[in-house]
């Protein structure tokens, strides 16, 4: 995949037939799971079952995608400053948002700190 997609390369080309297999594929998956969820509860229950199986998915997919973004960001940290890609520049002074800490339930919303991080500049082909 990391040959397909390039600064030079069409990104629509390139991501669009995974994208379709993919989403077609978890639509397909998820009915399926959610009609053997529920099949065998008694009627007045359904409601909760589908409740819990939706629940279980997407938990599942948080944590799925902490799981992805904390290799991303283990295997991107073991690359030499300044090196984005194939011409790609790093240039210091973009600000971005990490995950706030959540300690406990609050009706306030949780505290989002800003701290600076390096903007990549990679020219794209159109």
């Amino acid at each position: 995949m990391s040959k397909a997609l390039s600064p030079t390369s069409n990104a629509l080309a390139a991501l669009l037939p995974a994208q379709l297999v993919a989403g077609f594929g978890l639509g397909l998956t998820f009915v399926a799971t959610t009609v053997v969820a529920i099949n065998g509860v008694a009627p007045q229950d359904t409601g909760i079952a589908s409740g819990v199986v939706n629940t279980n998915q997407q938990i599942g997919g948080a944590l799925g995608l902490a799981l992805l973004s904390g290799v991303a960001a283990a295997v991107a940290a073991d690359q030499p400053s300044g090196t984005a890609g194939p011409g790609c520049q790093s240039t210091p002074g973009a600000a971005t948002r990490t995950a706030p800490k959540v300690t406990a339930p609050s009706r306030r919303a949780p505290r989002v700190t800003v701290t600076p991080s390096r903007q990549v500049n990679c020219p794209l082909s159109r």
